[in-house]
């Protein structure tokens, strides 16, 4: 696997995302399935992530985290400012911790 974030790309994401995304779908490298769709998510502690009700999670076990944006050309330029790995996948962003395959970023 590739990875394409780290810890402070992860902290710049998750400072302000709740203001551009109504809501978040996540997939851990340790697991097959995708938690599914939640508004409710927190950074619990440092290196850490929460989507409700999965529990927390490591930064470095993210391996993509998908968004619905609530502005898209608020957002792309949000994630942009942040310098996040993106790609666009039927309206929703994709946010890649980790990829098997090359990814073709935004």
């Amino acid at each position: 696997m590739t990875s394409y974030m780290n810890n402070t790309k992860w902290e710049a994401l998750f400072a302000n995302l709740k203001e551009y995304t109504s809501r978040i779908d996540v997939k851990c490298i340790l697991f097959d399935k995708r938690n599914g769709w939640t508004s409710e998510y927190l950074v619990p502690a440092p290196k850490y992530f929460e989507p409700l009700p999965m529990g927390p999670i490591a930064f470095s076990e993210i391996e993509w985290l998908l968004i619905d944006p609530k502005n898209y050309g608020s957002t792309v330029k949000y994630l942009e400012e942040c310098g996040v790995p993106f790609s666009i996948e039927d309206g929703l962003v994709k946010i890649w911790g980790y990829s098997e395959s090359a990814v073709e970023f935004v």
